[in-house]
């Protein structure tokens, strides 16, 4: 009997000392600390991975909560930033001294408009998570603001006048111009409008508590914009036009709910004229 008690005893010490030597479970906010660091080193696709890992560890934490805020800005950071570059190659494509290369000129305006489709898709679909869950509690942001340069990268000069670029300076200039969408947006979203020098000084006081109203706001607004990418003279997709003219909409239905508990006349304008955009983009489609 005693022996029995004694082995009991040894497999319970043995099971005691297993469970308190197994690995601690990765800190969330080692992720998010790595994409803030990828961000910085305009490393955007390691970003959307750490800050997708950040979300999916803690997707009711305030660090998944914030790792989702960045996620969506930086989407559609890069969905205006290939906007941009298909726009500056589809304008190369009609000049004379890109006769020799209209083939690669053609494909790369196709490979951008693809991308900012995927970009600006992603970022609503994280939207609609959100809005749902948004209410009069501000959102906390605790990030450093994008190394924002006053002027576009020289190249694209170059690619709207049909001349060379290497793939590396074409690759440097595209992440160049999500930067500074990103930086135009952050600004926005932190109640700064277009000025991104406002905005770049709010967020070097640390935390910016972002208005949901506002966020909404810009974020429509961006996607609104973007829909033209879905146009005839772009990817001629009606199914995605009239998709994003919706989730647009169903953001401003989400905003008016916030505006009703906290009105703010210019806000409440702005949306109206975006709403009356919206069911005019619309009835041209239908």
């Amino acid at each position: 009997m005693n022996l029995r008690k004694s082995a009991l005893l040894f497999f319970v010490f043995l099971l005691m000392l297993a469970c308190s030597s197994e690995p601690s479970k990765p800190s969330t906010a080692l992720p998010y600390s790595a994409a803030k660091e990828n961000l910085t080193a305009l490393d955007y696709d390691a970003a959307l991975k750490n800050l997708d890992k950040t979300i999916k560890a803690a997707p009711d934490e305030p660090v998944g909560k914030e790792a989702a805020i960045v996620r969506v800005a930086l989407l559609t950071a890069m969905a205006q930033g290939s906007s941009v570059m298909a726009e500056a190659y589809g304008k190369g494509v009609t000049q004379p001294s890109a006769r020799g290369q209209t083939g690669p000129y053609t494909r790369m305006r196709s490979d951008y408009l693809g991308m900012a489709r995927v970009y600006l898709m992603d970022a609503m679909e994280a939207v609609l998570k959100q809005r749902a869950n948004l209410s009069d509690a501000p959102l906390p942001l605790q990030i450093t603001f994008p190394n924002f340069s006053g002027t576009e990268p020289a190249a694209m000069d170059r690619i709207r006048n049909g001349m060379s670029v290497q793939d590396a300076e074409r690759v440097r200039t595209e992440l160049e111009n999500s930067r500074n969408n990103m930086a135009r947006l952050m600004a926005a979203m932190a109640g700064a409008g277009e000025d991104v020098h406002k905005g770049h000084a709010a967020f070097q006081q640390g935390a910016v508590d972002l208005d949901s109203r506002v966020y909404l706001m810009e974020l429509s607004a961006a996607f609104y914009k973007l829909r033209a990418i879905f146009e005839a003279k772009a990817l001629d997709d009606v199914r995605y036009l009239r998709t994003t003219i919706e989730v647009v909409q169903g953001n401003l239905d989400a905003l008016d709910k916030l505006l009703a508990a906290r009105p703010d006349k210019a806000m409440q304008a702005r949306a109206k004229k975006l709403r009356a955009d919206c069911d005019a983009a619309l009835k041209k489609i239908k």
